[in-house]
């Protein structure tokens, strides 16, 4: 039986500390609750396929799940679950209306096609069991291209034209970090 590895890294306190002084707690709880749902569909997809939980690193944008390499489409399968469990949320929006809003705006968040997200996760899934790996990821670095650049002028417009704060431009600006910083960590 393998043992999986749980590490808790310092940024994730500072970030909670940060959210409780920030965040109303109906709101964080509901947000909490959302995404710990989130990983409990990923791993029951995981356990279901059979395939071991290598480890959980939790860190200020959330949880990274390690698993025994798979094929495309169980890999696919595995990083939609998570979506799936938060838009299952949605069930719940009369008695839980918090809950079902945090659960739906982290599922489509989370479905951007961007290599650390799942959305990017499940399309690499798709592309790795139609083509060779080169193809594959040649495809996957070209539709996250193509997102990022789309994210950039929807920024940009919301800011100029909408004039909706520098808030889009922020959370443009840190999901791009996150990519980077994902990208620059990457095996090749």
């Amino acid at each position: 039986m393998n043992k999986t590895s749980v590490q808790i890294l310092p940024v994730f306190f500072l970030t909670a500390a940060a959210a409780i002084l920030l965040i109303p707690l109906p709101w964080l709880f509901a947000w909490t609750m959302a995404a710990v749902i989130h990983e409990v569909f990923h791993l029951l997809a995981v356990y279901l396929f059979r395939y071991s939980v290598l480890s959980v690193t939790i860190g200020a944008g959330g949880a990274r799940i390690e698993t025994d390499m798979m094929p495309g489409i169980k890999m696919t399968v595995c990083a939609l679950a998570g979506p799936v469990g938060g838009l299952l949320l949605l069930v719940f929006l009369r008695i839980a209306p918090r809950l079902a809003l945090c659960g739906l705006i982290q599922s489509l968040y989370n479905l951007l096609p961007l290599s650390h997200l799942d959305g990017g996760r499940a399309l690499y899934g798709i592309f790795i069991s139609l083509f060779q790996p080169e193809t594959a990821e040649q495809i996957s670095v070209l539709i996250e291209r193509v997102m990022i650049f789309a994210l950039v002028i929807v920024a940009v417009y919301a800011f100029v034209v909408l004039r909706l704060g520098i808030i889009p431009v922020i959370f443009v600006s840190v999901l791009l970090f996150r990519n980077k910083k994902y990208l620059a960590n990457k095996p090749s």
